[in-house]
C-alpha cells in the first residue's frame, strides 16, 4: 500500500506539473546555460512568470504518463480555465483491464473493467467511502486527477526552486531545464503530494519545444532506494475538447 500511494502521488505531481506548462507566455533565455545554486533565481523567477502567463490562456491539453510499470499508463485530457481544471478524462490501463475515468467538477465516474461493477448501470460514482472496493482503491488514485484544480501552486514553487539550471539545447529540437521542488505537509496541494514522497526535494526534468511549449515532464522520484523516473509526454494544446459527466441514469452510487 505503502508503495501504491507513493506512485500516486509521483503521477499527480506529473499532472500538475504538465498541466501548467502546456502553453507558454513570456519567453525565457536560451542562450546561456545557467545554474543556480540558491532558490529563487532570477532564471527561475522567469519561468514561474512564463507559467502564470500560459495559464491564463490555457484551455486544454492531452497527456500520456508512464510511472515505469508501476501502475497502469495512463492517457487522457484536461480542460482548463484560468489555471483551473474544470473537467478530465482518462484512460488508466488498456483493454478489458483499463478503467474509463470522468470528472466534471468535484464529481467523479468511471466506467470499470469487466467484474468489477455489478450494479448494472455502466458507471460508478467514485468515492472513497464506497461499498465497492475496486472503487475505494481508484478514489485513492484520483490524487491524480484532484492535482489538476492546483496549477497555480506549481508556478508559485518554481520561482523559488533549488538547483534550477538551464540545460539547453536536447534531444528533437527541444530545450530543457531543470529543478528540485520541496513538500510541506501544511503547504499547498502540490507540496503536500511532493511530501508524501519524503523528505527530499523531488528532481524536475522540463522539456519545450521550438515553440516554448513543453512537451515532457519528468520527475526523478525516489523509492525504496532507487530513482524512479515518472515521466509525462504532452500534445495537442488548447485542442478543443468536450467532456461532460454521463447522463444521471447510467450511474450508481456504488
Amino acid at each position: 500500500m505503502i508503495r501504491h500511494r507513493v506512485t500516486a502521488a509521483s503521477v499527480s505531481l506529473v499532472l500538475l506539473l504538465t498541466a501548467a506548462c502546456t502553453s507558454s507566455g513570456k519567453k525565457h533565455s536560451t542562450t546561456s546555460s545557467t545554474t543556480g545554486s540558491t532558490a529563487g533565481t532570477p532564471a527561475a523567477r522567469s519561468l514561474s512568470e512564463s507559467l502564470h502567463a500560459a495559464l491564463s490562456t490555457l484551455s486544454s491539453a492531452a497527456i500520456t504518463i508512464d510511472a515505469g510499470g508501476l501502475i497502469a499508463t495512463t492517457t487522457g485530457h484536461i480542460k482548463l480555465a484560468d489555471g483551473h481544471s474544470t473537467a478530465s478524462e482518462y484512460m488508466i490501463g488498456t483493454g478489458a483491464e483499463g478503467s474509463h475515468v470522468i470528472v466534471v467538477g468535484n464529481d467523479a465516474f468511471a466506467a470499470l473493467p469487466a467484474g468489477q461493477n455489478t450494479s448494472g448501470k455502466p458507471y460508478i460514482k467514485v468515492s472513497a467511502n464506497s461499498g465497492n472496493e475496486f472503487v475505494r482503491g481508484l478514489a485513492e488514485n484520483l490524487q491524480i486527477l484532484e492535482a489538476t484544480a492546483s496549477l497555480g501552486d506549481l508556478a508559485d514553487l518554481v520561482s523559488t526552486a533549488s538547483a534550477f539550471t538551464d540545460k539547453g539545447a536536447a534531444a528533437g529540437g527541444t530545450h530543457e531545464y531543470t529543478f528540485s521542488i520541496s513538500g510541506d505537509a501544511h503547504g499547498s496541494v502540490l507540496q503536500q503530494q511532493v511530501a508524501e514522497l519524503g523528505s527530499d526535494p523531488v528532481g524536475v526534468d522540463l522539456f519545450v519545444n521550438g515553440q516554448k511549449l513543453p512537451v515532457k515532464v519528468v520527475l526523478q522520484v525516489k523509492i525504496a532506494g532507487s530513482t524512479l523516473p515518472v515521466t509525462a509526454t504532452l500534445s495537442n494544446f488548447n485542442a478543443p475538447v468536450t467532456i461532460t459527466a454521463p447522463p444521471a441514469n447510467q450511474v450508481t452510487n456504488g
